[in-house]
This record gives C-alpha cells, structure tokens and sequence, in this order.
C-alpha cells in the first residue's frame, strides 16, 4: 500500500543524509534539473533513476517510492543484524517481550471471528468494557 508521495520521500531522504541536490546529481549522474522536478512533485523517476536515488540515499526503493516498508535499504538491515549496537540488542529484546505467542494470537483470531453477543461474554468474564 502506498501511503506518501515519492517527491515527500526524496526531500526527506536528502534532509537525514544532508544532500542538496548538487550532491545527488554528482552521485548519480541524474541531471540536477531533473531532482528538482523530481522534488517538486512534476515529475517522477523511471526505474533505473529510482534505483540510482535510492542507492545514493540509502534508502529502500519500496520506501523512496511512496510504500509501507522500512526506510532502511536491505545493506543498512543487513549491517544492523550482522553488528547490532547496544541500543539496538535493547529494542529487540523489548521487541521479543512485546511479541505475541501462537495461542495468543490464536485467541484474537478467534475473537474477532466470533459473533458480537461472544465477544460481549468475554469481555464480561475478562472485566473487561466492551467496545
């Protein structure tokens, strides 16, 4: 699904890794002219120029383009699994802690298909106001 404008990415992207558009169109060999359409929102790149911003950027294609993953391009993912810092190992710790088991999602699962009078019982049996 794609939920922001490739033109809002790029400038994004370009702000965290401190880049004019000089830079990029030094780094890619994009024309300077064309960044800036690109910017704007005129225009948008074909795949071999998203390809060329995105490794230049280090971001994700997928993200540069407007979709619902990781800003992280795959290198930056790979980095952080092969070297986690401290404050990384902390998060996924946290993360695994958060997480949900088998039976627990098997229990949503099954709440949320059952009928509403079901659902009214155990959030009665739980104390639990139903919503």
């Amino acid at each position: 699904m794609k939920n922001a404008d490739f033109s809002e990415r790029l400038i994004e992207a370009m702000k965290i890794r401190r880049m004019s558009a000089a830079d990029l169109s030094r780094l890619t060999g994009i024309d300077k002219s064309a960044i800036s359409r690109y910017r704007s929102g005129a225009y948008k790149p074909n795949q071999i120029n998203t390809y060329l911003l995105s490794q230049s950027l280090r971001v994700s294609p997928a993200w540069l383009m407007g979709f619902n993953v990781p800003m992280a391009s795959d290198d930056d993912l790979l980095q952080i699994l092969q070297n986690p810092s401290p404050a990384q190992l902390e998060w996924l710790e946290y993360q695994k802690k958060q997480a949900l088991s088998d039976q627990e999602r098997l229990l949503i699962d099954r709440y949320r298909s059952a009928g509403e009078n079901v659902r009214r019982s155990i959030c009665a049996l739980l104390e639990v106001d139903y919503e």
